[in-house]
């Protein structure tokens, strides 16, 4: 019946990265923005039964989660699910759209943060990595977050979740540089 999009049609020229989620119906028309993210749109999912659209928006190192209902989209307002400091890295419904599995950071950079938004960047060989955890939130009744793995170790950085959504696999990277 329709279908999303991203685009940056509506942003101004400086700002290539600030796309924004567009419905289409397949028998024609113009492109409806469905979303307003003052940041633009990083990515999105539909969920499998077709009720929600979650996407991720924020300023890089603090983006969130936010939840669209598909039916009746294009006057909704989105919720927002998560409230993360560390911000929402890859993210994932888990099978049956109960779930939603992310990874983020477990502490941030602050000194590096700040040389970033001060345009001062310094490509660091053998940088130190960060620890960074999973966590899963839980979309019913209402939103609810729960540490999955504990990032003192490790940091996880990908993950696959089983079709049945009993099991996670990931990829964890020491934290030790040497």
């Amino acid at each position: 019946r329709a279908f999303f999009f991203t685009s940056n049609r509506d942003a101004p020229e400086n700002a290539a990265t600030r796309n924004q989620i567009y419905l289409m119906r397949p028998a024609g028309g113009e492109a409806q923005r469905v979303t307003d993210a003052k940041e633009g749109v990083r990515d999105y999912a539909v969920s499998k039964d077709g009720r929600s659209l979650v996407y991720r928006s924020g300023k890089d190192g603090e983006e969130q989660l936010y939840r669209l209902p598909v039916s009746g989209i294009e006057t909704a307002t989105a919720e927002q699910l998560t409230k993360h400091p560390t911000g929402i890295g890859t993210w994932r419904f888990t099978p049956g759209d109960q779930r939603i599995v992310f990874v983020t950071p477990d502490a941030l950079d602050n000194d590096d943060k700040e040389r970033r938004e001060k345009k001062f960047t310094v490509n660091i060989r053998n940088m130190e990595t960060p620890s960074a955890s999973i966590w899963s939130l839980d979309l019913q009744p209402a939103p609810a977050t729960k540490k999955l793995t504990d990032g003192t170790q490790y940091a996880a950085t990908s993950f696959t979740i089983s079709g049945d959504g009993k099991w996670i696999g990931f990829r964890g990277q020491s934290l030790n540089r040497y």
